[in-house]
């Protein structure tokens, strides 16, 4: 059994039980011993309805927190026994895959409502008994573990001494974040409906690389940029607005402080020019060589979007026929701000424009090294979601010390996803400390371990523990999800 101090009630816990259920435990060892026959029948029925993932993870449980030894979790975790000795499951091994249909699912589902109901009151019983005896320590570490189980039960917050906030209880750091969050949408939201005053630019100060093409284009100015668009003058308008909207988000969530606000640089490019077609790139490209950016005519023509010098300083082509304001959110994104970690940065693009907009189609990343067959990635936010979500309950989202690992080239769909969750969630959890995080991490690419020893340094955290915070945050159903809008 695990090595620590164990407690025995008095007569706290002696009244009787139901005829059913076993005697209440008066030791943590009885405690444990029930705790673990409860999460091992649901394991084994977790396995016999074909979702050996959700096996998995109680058996992981067992093993971290009541029986280091226990043989049921160490087999059910791909263990052999060699010699009488253990040897732990390698990458290697082939552990079963679910397989579940949807009825097994379900059943699932409800043998785990049952189970986690049970433990959780064992474990909040047991607290509440030793806290009437003085025994506060081990009290809260009783509620904590309520808490993993049952995360609504209001008397272990109570206990606990937790604050509440709009029917959410929570620690005060999770009611700060859960705060901040919520004033994080508030504010993407009031942006996006704010009006905003753009300026025509006359078709005579059109620049010199767009004249060539003899396309038609509309200029409109903000205060930070001009957009030059083939289309209406409203397109244009559209595009200049959302531009100045993208930048007040930005500077909303850098903040005032001096040290951050120096990284955020709005009118990096003077002008964008928009095209609507692959034919108006490659005639772009054709008759004003230097929009190549130093690329060949065929290589520049398999960008969509390219910074390069112009005659009038530094600009920006791109191409879309729809979705202008992700677009034009995502560019102010990408080039408003430094480069930073490339894995990290595409997360903040798709915040930006998940924010703002509400959708995820802009991303920035760099012509594969190889070709390979591709699928489209899906585009809606709640798709994102409900991917990213099941690979959580399965316990095989991608690692957070990989994610800022991750290159432009073959930029990975469970990356991107996990990346855009917990950029939103950094942004909220540490403010202050985001931009730092982002730098300190930069375009290198680094070994997990270096990623690692970052994350403690800035954060001042276990990359572990920031992972297991953002992921309770980020799975289905979670109460502190929902509480900070999280979309369910």
């Amino acid at each position: 059994m695990l090595r620590r101090s164990r407690f025995v009630l008095g007569a706290c816990l002696t009244a009787a039980v139901a005829a059913q259920a076993p005697p209440a435990p008066k030791t943590e060892e009885e405690l444990d011993k029930q705790v673990i026959q409860t999460l091992v029948g649901f394991a084994r029925s977790a396995e016999n309805w074909k979702t050996p993932s959700r096996a998995r993870a109680v058996y992981e449980q067992i093993l971290a927190h009541y029986d280091l030894d226990n043989a049921s979790a160490r087999a059910g975790l791909g263990w052999k026994k060699v010699k009488d000795e253990w040897q732990v499951a390698t990458p290697s091994d082939r552990l079963p895959k679910d397989t579940a249909t949807p009825a097994q699912q379900e059943q699932v589902a409800n043998a785990w409502r049952q189970a986690s109901k049970r433990v959780a009151k064992l474990h909040k019983d047991f607290g509440l008994a030793l806290d009437g005896e003085g025994h506060r320590a081990r009290a809260v570490h009783h509620f904590e573990r309520a808490l993993a189980f049952d995360e609504d039960d209001v008397d272990c917050h109570r206990a606990l001494g937790h604050e509440e906030f709009d029917g959410f209880f929570g620690s005060p750091e999770q009611i700060t974040f859960v705060k901040r969050l919520r004033e994080i949408l508030g504010k993407a939201r009031e942006i996006a409906a704010r009006e905003i005053e753009v300026a025509p630019v006359a078709i005579d100060q059109m620049p010199v690389e767009l004249q060539r093409t003899g396309f038609p284009f509309v200029g409109a100015r903000s205060r930070f940029t001009t957009y030059w668009v083939h289309g209406s003058a409203e397109e244009a308008a559209q595009c200049a607005i959302w531009n100045e909207r993208a930048v007040l988000l930005l500077q909303y969530l850098f903040g005032d402080d001096p040290e951050r606000n120096r990284y955020l640089v709005p009118s990096r490019v003077r002008w964008i020019g928009v095209l609507r077609s692959a034919a108006e790139r490659a005639r772009l490209l054709e008759v004003s060589p230097e929009a190549r950016a130093n690329e060949t005519l065929e290589r520049a023509q398999l960008f969509a979007s390219s910074v390069f010098t112009s005659h009038s300083g530094k600009a920006e082509w791109t191409w879309h026929n729809e979705h202008d304001d992700d677009h034009v959110v995502g560019q102010a994104t990408q080039r408003g701000t430094p480069w930073f970690n490339p894995g990290l940065s595409e997360g903040l693009v798709h915040t930006m424009t998940w924010l703002l907009c509400g959708t995820l189609y802009s991303s920035y990343m760099m012509l594969p090294t190889t070709q390979a067959t591709s699928t489209e990635r899906p585009r809606k936010p709640s798709e994102w979601l409900r991917a990213l979500r099941a690979e959580i309950d399965r316990g095989d989202d991608h690692p957070l010390v990989q994610v800022p690992r991750e290159q432009l080239a073959n930029f990975r769909d469970a990356v991107r996803f996990k990346s855009w969750s917990f950029v939103t969630w950094l942004l909220a959890r540490h403010p202050d400390r985001w931009v730092e995080l982002m730098v300190e991490l930069g375009h290198e690419k680094r070994l997990p371990e270096e990623v690692a020893e970052i994350f403690k340094r800035v954060l001042g955290r276990d990359v572990g523990d920031v992972e297991a915070e953002w992921r309770d945050w980020a799975r289905a159903g979670s109460r502190i999800g929902k509480a900070s809008g999280l979309p369910q």
